[in-house]
């Protein structure tokens, strides 16, 4: 799979810590409860290609 570069990715402002910032800024107005916004995990396996091994 052939990927855009990271520059041709996303508009500013759109990056994955700039919106989870926003929603934690709306989430932070409800007072009656906690609520967080949290990135997702990675992917298992999308780091390394099948048969490598990270030492």
């Amino acid at each position: 799979m052939n990927l855009k570069p990271w520059d041709e990715r996303y508009a500013d402002g759109q990056s994955m810590n700039v919106v989870i910032g926003r929603i934690q800024g709306k989430l932070s107005q409800i007072t009656e409860a906690t609520a967080l916004a949290i990135p997702a995990p990675t992917l298992r396996g999308s780091a390394h290609p099948p048969g490598s091994r990270m030492y």
